[in-house]
């Protein structure tokens, strides 16, 4: 496998599904988005459809595989320990530090999904 592994490579990626359901609304949270972080720290965000149905939910993570594959393909694997699943406090903030940009009004959490990429020969 050594042949396969790219030795110029360094830093990590994170790859963000922003997506969740807001308790305070009854509805998806606003918004939903592929968020990639590159090693050199430049911030993507690729918009998604608003989610209405589960299909939506569903067809949402087909493309964060998608977009992880992609990076996967460019010598990088995932780190140990992911993907994980996490919630976003930033809703929960929201309601104390008046945060405007938050996902969810109030102080409702939205659900993510993070996958962090690594250099397939890191040691």
């Amino acid at each position: 496998m050594i042949g396969y592994c790219s030795f110029g490579q360094s830093g990590q990626y994170l790859v963000i599904l922003k997506e969740g359901y807001c308790n305070t609304t009854g509805i998806f949270a606003p918004n939903p988005s592929i968020i990639t972080i590159d090693p050199s720290g430049i911030i993507n965000e690729t918009p998604l459809q608003q989610s209405n149905t589960f299909q939506d939910v569903l067809e949402h993570t087909a493309q964060f595989n998608v977009t992880v594959s992609n990076i996967i393909n460019q010598g990088y694997t995932i780190a140990p320990g992911d993907p994980q699943t996490t919630i976003l406090y930033a809703g929960t903030y929201s309601g104390i530090m008046n945060w405007s940009d938050a996902t969810c009004p109030g102080t409702s959490a939205t659900g993510i999904q993070i996958v962090t990429l690594i250099p397939c020969c890191a040691p």
